[in-house]
Parts: C-alpha cells; sequence; structure tokens
C-alpha cells in the first residue's frame, strides 16, 4: 500500500472541514457576567426579584426552568403520561452559526422513568421543541423547584473534521488508503 502523502490528506481533508460550536461551561449566565460588570460603575443595583423571572430567557444551560413560548405547556411522557423532564436549551442566534441553520433556539425534554434511549421500542419519552425564533418568550415554570439544578454555557466556534463515521461516509477515498483494522482507522 502506498504511503500517504500529506498533501494528498490535505487535499482531501480540506472540504471537509466544518464550524462547530462547542459548549463551554460558565459559572454564570454572559448576561449576568455583564450586567455585574457594568454594576460595578454605575447606580446601586435594583431590589433583586425571583432570578427565573428577571434574567435573560434564552440563554444556553442545562436545567432549571425552560423557555418556552407564550401558550406552551409543559410536555408530557408519549409512553407513561408523567411529566417529562427538562435537560438542556441552546440559543444558536448567539453563536455564529444561526444564518446558516433553520433553527435559532431549541429545548430538550427526556422522560427518566421509561429510558427510551438504547431500548428496542422508542415509542417516545423525549422531546425536542425547536423555533427558528422566540417571539414571546416566557419561563416555563412547572412545579417548585426546576428537575436539575442550572447550569449555563456559553457557545464557542471552532473548525472540525467529521468523527470515524463520518470520515467513512464523506471522504471514503481516505478511509480506504488508512491501512490496517481493528480500530486503526478510528486512531
Amino acid at each position: 500500500m502506498p504511503a500517504l502523502q500529506e498533501e494528498h490528506v490535505v487535499q482531501l481533508l480540506r472540504p471537509l472541514m466544518r464550524t462547530r460550536t462547542v459548549l463551554e461551561p460558565v459559572q454564570s449566565p454572559p448576561e449576568t457576567c455583564a450586567r455585574e460588570r457594568r454594576r460595578r460603575h454605575a447606580a446601586p443595583p435594583p431590589v433583586p426579584a425571583q432570578p427565573h423571572v428577571t434574567r435573560e430567557f434564552a440563554t444556553t444551560r442545562f436545567g432549571g426552568f425552560p423557555t418556552a413560548e407564550e401558550g406552551e405547556t409543559w410536555p408530557l411522557c408519549d409512553s407513561c403520561a408523567d411529566d417529562l423532564a427538562f435537560v438542556a436549551q441552546v440559543d444558536h442566534s448567539r453563536d455564529g452559526l444561526h444564518d446558516r441553520l433553520p433553527i435559532s433556539f431549541f429545548t430538550f425534554f427526556y422522560c427518566w422513568n421509561c429510558h427510551p434511549w438504547g431500548r428496542d421500542s422508542e415509542r417516545g419519552g423525549w422531546l425536542v421543541r425547536s423555533y427558528t425564533a422566540l417571539r414571546r418568550p416566557k419561563v416555563l415554570v412547572h412545579g417548585a423547584e426546576p428537575d436539575f439544578e442550572e447550569r449555563h454555557a456559553v457557545p464557542r466556534l471552532e473548525k472540525s473534521l467529521p468523527d470515524a463515521v463520518g470520515m467513512r461516509v464523506h471522504c471514503l477515498e481516505l478511509w480506504d488508503l488508512v491501512p490496517g483494522g481493528s480500530g486503526s482507522h478510528e486512531a
């Protein structure tokens, strides 16, 4: 088998480079950090209200209470009819990919009773709500406490190549040039 030449590999890989969004954990929502900097140089802050009412609705986060359009209700599991748990929401409008994606915001709910993924019969048990834009957003509060403690993330764009499965699909010529088997392709 011929040796892989760097120029040939670069020529094959260059068209596969894509921009992806990496979510990096942060201690507080980005808007809170900016407000804190402004607060240090401004008048005393107003009396704080409940955080799920006053904070930025559409921040990327895991846990807490989700953002929804006015009039939406809490989703139920298709299998057990119990409430789905809110897991995460992602705001693509802030990450530079929104002009290429038809969805600017989505929320993800999951049923921890049914655990639908990894089972033979996936009847439901999870829900993704997607929005091209949030016209009348509100915090969808359900019960006294959220299912998970709220954790924030900020998007960071970086260049990326497909994983081993994507490489086999999108660049078969290079895949076939990699010698060996049993994991050498993935490595």
